[in-house]
């Protein structure tokens, strides 16, 4: 990714999220665990004791898509597949281990799509990515993404994760056709 502080992926701002030919940098956020060992059963959703859901703010105001997600943590705990679902409007909060559930509504009007994930081996720093999304989004500038347990895990006390996106804008005007 190239951004990246001591191993940990940064979020990438100001002048370097310029948009090249439609493309725009990787935007990392990233949540911390409470400081329990309390596991999630399958289903159940990840939140930061201060957070709740991933909140990328530099997604295009146009519209465009999400191209590739990432998850990365040092959580020896975390392994099996895990699922992010994408809205463009804030979510019901579920709490810290509660049960992934999106109204008729919240479905109708913001869903956005999902990806499962695998993440590695225990012991070692985790990362699942999938670079050949293309789920479209039309957005005031938010999207959200929740993150939630496909398998169930046993975490770490305090861990920390972070979720990267990758998306490309559609700016249909950036570059006029010549005539």
């Amino acid at each position: 990714m190239g951004n990246t502080t001591q191993g940990n992926p940064v979020l990438v701002t100001g002048a370097s999220q310029a948009n090249f030919g439609g493309y725009t940098p990787f935007e990392v956020q990233s949540i911390t665990r409470a400081a329990n060992v309390i596991p999630y059963s399958a289903g159940d959703v990840i939140m930061g004791a201060s957070n709740a859901e991933f909140v990328y703010s530099n997604a295009s105001q146009t519209g465009g898509w999400i191209v590739s997600a990432r998850i990365t943590t040092a959580d020896t705990g975390a392994i099996g597949d895990f699922t992010i679902h994408f809205l463009n409007a804030q979510p019901t909060l579920f709490g810290d281990g509660g049960v992934f559930q999106i109204t008729n509504l919240e479905f109708a009007n913001s869903y956005l799509g999902s990806v499962t994930l695998t993440m590695g081996t225990v012991g070692v720093a985790i990362a699942a990515i999938d670079n050949t999304l293309r789920i479209p989004y039309s957005s005031d500038g938010n999207i959200y993404a929740v993150l939630v347990t496909y398998d169930g895990i046993t975490p770490i006390s305090g861990s920390v994760w972070y979720i990267t996106l990758g998306f490309e804008n559609n700016i249909p005007d950036a570059f006029p056709k010549a005539r």
